[in-house]
């Protein structure tokens, strides 16, 4: 470790640790963050709890398991309720015009994967949450100040495959909610695949190994959210979410974000093909 990496990693701990003196942290807690930190700058080789996972920010000591049951969670009941609500929202946007194309590294083609950002690296993008405000509402509901990750419509054209990628950390959980989802759809993570249907909810740890497809006929649409592993006590979600917020890549990722939402009006908007 370079002395340049040690001195990132002290600054990093020190904003860390101001962001707990409000709301106070065990001795335990304390030295998981330190390792948070000290393995988000390569500081230290983490010790994975599962040899599986690989993301680039580890938080040691929670429990590693590729899937989730969704129903353990309370938000889950709410969000199945909300499914017809959500469609007519998605439907409306779509014929308004409002997708994007996301990163093309993970497809073949740009057009292959477009989203429609509510939320982009924990920051609520206003603009677009005004445009599905029940779709927001719920997500709003679920997602609390500070959320760590990002919230959107993914679409995923027929024949689409996102390539098999790690996601950045272990802190979070990942939710695909089936808004419209045609059959031959699934996600595949750390070598299982499993169908995503409408109105239902996948939820599994994005630090695994992943990828997704669409052999269907017609465009996959889910509802994706990311949101605080429940066993992080709350001064480890403030302390990750400091972290998160003063990191050069949270920086990175969430300006990206920002532009997205800047560039909503002049981006090509995604369309269904002409059915045959």
């Amino acid at each position: 470790m370079s002395i340049i990496g040690e001195i990132k990693a002290a600054y990093l701990w020190q904003n860390v640790k101001r962001s707990l003196r409000s709301v106070g942290v065990d001795p335990a807690s304390e030295e998981r963050l330190r390792s948070f930190v000290r393995n988000g700058v390569s500081a230290t080789e983490p010790l994975f709890a599962d040899p599986h996972q690989r993301p680039a920010s580890y938080f040691p000591g929670l429990t590693a398991t590729p899937w989730h049951d969704p129903d353990q969670f309370p938000w889950h009941p709410r969000l199945k309720d909300a499914h017809s609500k959500i469609r007519r929202e998605l439907r409306a946007l779509r014929n308004a015009g409002g997708f994007q194309h996301h990163d093309k590294l993970l497809t073949q083609k740009a057009a292959d994967w477009n989203v429609f950002y509510f939320y982009g690296a924990g920051a609520r993008l206003h603009r677009n949450c005004d445009l599905c405000p029940e779709t927001a509402a719920i997500l709003d509901s679920i997602l609390p100040e500070g959320s760590p990750g990002n919230a959107y419509f993914s679409a995923l054209q027929p024949g689409a495959m996102i390539a098999p990628h790690y996601g950045p950390t272990n802190t979070r959980l990942r939710a695909h909610f089936g808004v419209e989802v045609p059959g031959s759809c699934a996600l595949e993570v750390n070598g299982e695949a499993r169908t995503s249907k409408e109105g239902e909810c996948l939820v599994f740890d994005d630090s695994y190994y992943h990828s997704a497809w669409n052999r269907g006929s017609a465009t996959r649409v889910v509802l994706v959210f990311d949101f605080w592993h429940p066993e992080l006590s709350k001064a480890e979600i403030a302390g990750v979410a400091q972290y998160l917020s003063t990191s050069g890549s949270a920086k990175r990722i969430r300006r990206r974000a920002l532009d997205r939402r800047a560039a909503l009006q002049s981006s090509d908007w995604w369309k269904d093909p002409a059915p045959k």
